[in-house]
């Protein structure tokens, strides 16, 4: 059975767009890195150990992302699905910990559940570092785009 995605569904443009896209356009967006993501040899990216650069002085670790990983939310932001809203509040919430805990419920998401679960993930590796790379490794992210094709699917 298809879920419908509706008008009231279409999430706000977020500010990063580079113009006013349709839904259509939007989820065709993040859909057509399916494939991508789906290789069996892809890797969301590697973390990069601190390191001495001095007698007193470290560089921290970070994560690196994919070259593939990095264009996916660049495409995020050029076509709005990073909205400006309450994240933190939202990632609080028993919608939002049920997709995360639960990825395979993202099957029933409408759009806008998909734009405040990018912009949560987005938004949250601001503050911590690998947030996008554990939600790829949780199933999260390709959940989202697989839910995209679906929805885009329904739209004429």
């Amino acid at each position: 059975m298809k879920a419908k995605s509706s008008k009231k569904d279409n999430p706000p443009l977020g500010p990063g767009a580079s113009r006013e896209w349709s839904l259509k356009e939007r989820l065709e967006a993040i859909a057509a890195f399916a494939p991508v993501f789906d290789a069996p040899d892809f890797s969301p990216g590697e973390l990069v150990r601190a390191k001495q650069i001095a007698e007193n002085a470290w560089e921290a670790g970070w994560f690196r992302n994919s070259e593939e990983i990095s264009q996916f939310l660049s495409v995020c932001y050029q076509y709005g699905w990073v909205c400006d809203f309450d994240w933190v509040k939202w990632s609080n919430t028993k919608e939002c910990k049920a997709f995360l805990d639960r990825p395979e419920l993202i099957e029933k998401a409408n759009a806008l559940q998909l734009a405040k679960l990018l912009t949560t993930m987005m938004r949250s590796e601001h503050f911590a570092d690998g947030s996008v790379a554990e939600a790829f490794e949780q199933g999260v992210i390709r959940w989202i785009v697989a839910r995209s094709l679906l929805l885009c699917a329904d739209i004429s």
